[in-house]
């Protein structure tokens, strides 16, 4: 069995981007892939790279709660005491 193998319109349309500009991305070699002669194949597993690369990490809570700086929580206390 072999994997299949996607051109670079197939590709950019599964990742929702421009054809050129994912091989822009493939040249400069910030994303997987393989070139056969003078095209560029990909297979479902740089696919499935590409998009784990376009992931965002999850936000991290920042230390208080409220959202608020030290200087504020002081003078909100400040004006409640």
């Amino acid at each position: 069995m072999t994997a299949r193998l996607y051109t670079p319109a197939e590709a950019a349309e599964a990742l929702g981007v421009t054809e050129d500009w994912l091989v822009k991305q493939l040249r400069a070699r910030k994303l997987p892939g393989r070139k056969a002669g003078r095209f560029w194949k990909l297979a479902e597993q740089d696919i499935e790279a590409a998009i784990e690369s376009f992931a965002v990490p999850a936000f991290t809570p920042v230390a208080d709660p409220s959202g608020l700086s030290s200087r504020s929580r002081r003078r909100l206390r400040g004006a409640t005491a």
